[in-house]
Order: C-alpha cells, then sequence, then structure tokens
C-alpha cells in the first residue's frame, strides 16, 4: 500500500508557477493541471457559512417566542447562547483552516499519495 506523502516541488517548478500566476493566468487552471480539483470546496464553504446563519436565525426566534411565552429570559436560553456561540467560535477556525487548505491546492501543493504504475 502506497503512503499518502505531499507532492513537492523543485524551485524551477514553483517559481514557473508564480510567473503563470503573475502573467494573468487563473488558480483553478494551474491546480487542475497538476491533477487537483477545488471545484467542490468552494460551495461547501458557502453552504456551511449559510448553515451557520440559519442555525442562528432559528436560535433567536426560538429563544424570543420562549421568552416572549415565559415573560423573561430563562437559563435554558443562555445556556443555548452560550452554547452557540461556542460553536461558531469553532466553525469559524474550521473555515480558516479549509480556506487555507483550497488556497494551498490551488498554489498546486498537493497531497494526492503516489500514481501506482504497472509494468
Amino acid at each position: 500500500m502506497a503512503s499518502l506523502k505531499r507532492k513537492r516541488f523543485s524551485i524551477e517548478e514553483k517559481s514557473i508557477k508564480i510567473q503563470r500566476l503573475v502573467v494573468g493566468e487563473s488558480n483553478v487552471t494551474i491546480a487542475k493541471e497538476f491533477g487537483e480539483n477545488t471545484s467542490l470546496i468552494i460551495p461547501w464553504i458557502v453552504g456551511f457559512i449559510a448553515f451557520m446563519s440559519l442555525e442562528a436565525v432559528s436560535m433567536v426566534y426560538s429563544n424570543i417566542l420562549r421568552d416572549h411565552m415565559n415573560r423573561r429570559f430563562d437559563t435554558i436560553c443562555e445556556v443555548e447562547v452560550i452554547f452557540f456561540f461556542a460553536r461558531v467560535i469553532l466553525n469559524v477556525i474550521a473555515i480558516r483552516f479549509v480556506i487555507k487548505f483550497l488556497n494551498l491546492l490551488r498554489l498546486g501543493i498537493s497531497w494526492k499519495g503516489p500514481e501506482i504504475i504497472e509494468l
């Protein structure tokens, strides 16, 4: 079984990629040329952010309804808000690392394993 190692490019290959980026060639075309597909990462990020915003709206409305019915801000609401903010912080950290991963893929850094060549 082949071990998964990151592709390493020589300084010449890296400088050629950088020159192509400076000239104006798209990051996506350079990444596809080296076998990386980044087309599903951006819709995932957008969906993740949309889900976080929908979750915030639903939490706010449920707390407003519960507070209106109870006529006070109860402990359950406070716990729910604290839990939500903790999750938001973790989600923002996760999105940051996913975007960092996407940028590395676009620059040509790969985590694909070596191809198996049969003779």
